[in-house]
């Protein structure tokens, strides 16, 4: 019985056994920690990549799309709430070393690894691409566990962030403003036949060809319109839409008639007593004026007008013809004679040019008239007023073309929202390489191409401190007053409180409901804001000192003027303000109706209408004054749209944090 006994004792098995597991059950607790500690330090790193792309943000936010964007103050940020500073924040755990841990912007790879290799980041530096990409990493993190010295640190541990800049798409407590876009979707030019009640003679769609001297230029150069010239005088009329037509009258469209001109002359006939003398080839040239025949330079000019004449047969020597004659060009009300240009009588026809004339800003078409002498004529002349006398020399005088303009010249105005030529800065009439072909021959056909250059400076964002002011004109003709808020009754307590209803943009071609009662009727957030009419005078002064001031009658100045800081400004300024951005021509018309919002826009406010801060820019009467800027918002609502934030364009950007 003993011996069985002693047979089945298994002391010395569980002996063995626990001598074969105790390494491991030893090991099992080290390895537990050293996962525990692998994984605190990578969740650890994650946060300090997200901190450093977030806070690079609020950096880039003060000044992504001005000149001033510092891409070495973006990366120090970064790197600065990254924990590779020893001066900085959000070290690793532990103790780590910040030399342990390593920091990469927008690079492709991870520190000191040739994969995995990361063909998403914009590897352009923040102010260009408006991304920060960080990629950290913390080499040779000590490990507890190192069996038969095989593993003693893990040799990298990656962390990943990307911050990237979306279009902000919806928007709440904005001003009650609306700023039509200073660029149309469609131009269409027209060839009018002024002599015959404005006979259409031609059109064509301009496409446009990008940009030139800080204007948008539009042109018909790839397919120049075939003209007949059958008449003598030729207008051109331009239609800009922000809509879907181009038709005079629709809405959202405008049109400018007379900006250019053409003249068409006959070659046919004598101007030989007793014809009166003909007006053959009459054309303008660059006095001061940079283009003679259209200006919108907010400035005075000068022109000079040259005539080709036919009084009859020259002398011999090409001398004045033997007429007595003299000539006065008219441009509009001043008068200035022309001088014959000794030694260009050739046959026929002799050459005349005035001094320079003067030609006012702002003073829309400008016609060029003409009128003749002949004080040595050899006979009455047909249809002149050649006095009583009965007997030659005979001193005869009239006007050439009866009187009608035998040439144009257009002076604009610089005025946002004027009436005489709008946005349009330049016009010019071109064939094929020549420019002003303003005067023709009749009976010929020419492949004429019209180009418009627009202006793009109207609500640009500002690049620096001494940008350009722009005027917001709040109320008055083509006001740019909304009613964006059911809920309050004026136009003091919009600019005061702010739209409280949530918008959002479309696109421009958009459709929005009849009338503004449908419109609040319908689910927020609404596409469309409606048009507001009406008189309120005063209510711009008492709303924006509410809005920043906080008193509706504020007499001293609480939040002063801080546009010298830009690009540097403080987010919580009540001077940053939203305004609606609606399509070109959304306030030609008057009357009610809404627009679509096709985007959104940061304005600083500057100045207003009797603003109590002795550091304001003056303004005038209901008028708003100040800077659009590329405003970054650093933390992300739900506002942000999935269009990639354009520094180049107006509108407002929000941070988002995308991987």
């Amino acid at each position: 019985m003993g011996e069985a006994f002693l047979m089945r004792e298994e002391h010395g098995a569980v002996m063995v056994t626990v001598i074969l597991w105790l390494p491991l059950v030893v090991l099992l607790p080290i390895f537990v920690i050293d996962v525990g500690n692998w994984f605190g330090h990578h969740r650890h790193l994650q946060t300090q990549a997200d901190a450093a792309a977030l806070a690079a943000a609020g950096n880039l936010a003060t000044s992504f799309g001005a000149a001033a964007c510092d891409n070495g103050a973006v990366e120090q940020t970064a790197r600065d709430y990254s924990g590779t500073e020893s001066g900085g924040y959000n070290h690793q755990l532990g103790g780590t070393s910040p030399q342990d841990v390593h920091f990469e912007l927008n690079s492709r790879t991870y520190y000191n690894q040739a994969s995995p290799v990361d063909d998403t980041v914009d590897t352009a530096s923040p102010c260009q691409s408006g991304m920060i990409d960080v990629k950290l990493t913390e080499t040779d993190l000590p490990l507890f566990f190192r069996a038969a010295s095989l593993f003693t640190s893990v040799p990298f541990i990656n962390s990943h962030a990307r911050v990237e800049l979306f279009q902000k798409n919806r928007f709440a407590d904005s001003l009650p403003i609306a700023v039509p876009d200073p660029q149309p979707n469609k131009v269409k030019i027209t060839f009018l036949d002024e002599a015959n009640g404005n006979a259409v003679l031609g059109t064509r769609d301009l496409a446009r060809d990008g940009t030139s001297n800080g204007l948008s230029i539009w042109d018909n150069a790839a397919d120049p319109l075939a003209l007949p010239v059958n008449t003598s005088r030729i207008g051109v009329r331009v239609a800009l839409s922000g809509g879907s037509t181009t038709n005079c009258g629709d809405r959202f469209v405008s049109c400018f008639d007379q900006e250019l001109f053409m003249r068409g002359y006959s070659t046919s006939g004598s101007g030989a007593p007793p014809n009166p003398p003909q007006a053959r080839n009459v054309y303008l040239s660059q006095g001061t004026c940079a283009d003679p025949y259209f200006q919108a330079s907010g400035t005075s000019c000068t022109v000079v007008v040259h005539a080709d004449l036919d009084f009859g047969p020259c002398a011999a020597n090409h001398q004045l013809p033997s007429v007595g004659a003299s000539i006065t060009a008219h441009v509009g009300a001043t008068g200035a004679p022309l001088t014959f240009q000794t030694g260009s009588c050739n046959g026929s026809t002799s050459q005349w040019a005035s001094a320079p004339v003067s030609v006012a800003s702002a003073a829309g078409p400008v016609p060029v008239t003409l009128d003749w002498r002949e004080a040595n004529a050899p006979q009455k002349i047909t249809g002149a007023n050649c006095g009583n006398k009965k007997s030659a020399p005979f001193d005869c005088s009239g006007q050439f073309e009866g009187g009608q303009p035998v040439q144009r010249t257009f002076s604009g105005s610089t005025a946002q929202g004027n009436s005489l030529n709008g946005p349009i800065r330049m016009a010019q009439l071109w064939e094929g390489n020549s420019v002003w072909v303003n005067s023709v021959a009749r009976g010929t056909t020419h492949g004429v191409s019209v180009k418009i250059g627009l202006s793009q400076s109207l609500i640009q964002d500002a690049s620096a401190p001494s940008s350009p002011l722009v005027h917001l004109a709040v109320l008055g003709n083509q006001g740019q007053k909304v009613d964006c808020d059911p809920a309050l009754s004026n136009l003091e307590d919009e600019l005061g409180q702010g739209c409280a209803p949530d918008y959002e943009r479309i696109s421009p071609s958009g459709q929005c409901p009849a009338t503004s009662t449908i419109l609040w009727g319908s689910p927020q957030p609404w596409q469309c804001v409606a048009i507001s009419t009406g008189n309120a005078t005063g209510q711009v002064r008492h709303g924006m000192n509410y809005r920043i001031q906080g008193n509706r009658n504020a007499n001293s100045c609480v939040s002063p003027n801080h546009w010298s800081d830009f690009p540097h400004l403080n987010p919580g300024d009540p001077r940053l303000v939203n305004v609606f951005l609606t399509p070109f021509g959304s306030f030609n018309a008057t009357g009610s109706g809404t627009v679509p919002i096709t985007d959104f826009a940061t304005f600083y406010v500057s100045g207003y209408d009797q603003s109590p801060c002795s550091g304001d820019d003056p303004a005038g009467q209901d008028e708003i004054v100040g800077h659009f800027i590329k405003y970054v918002e650093t933390l992300n609502d739900g506002d942000a749209g999935t269009q990639p934030c354009d520094k180049n364009e107006l509108g407002a950007c929000v941070a988002v944090l995308t991987q």
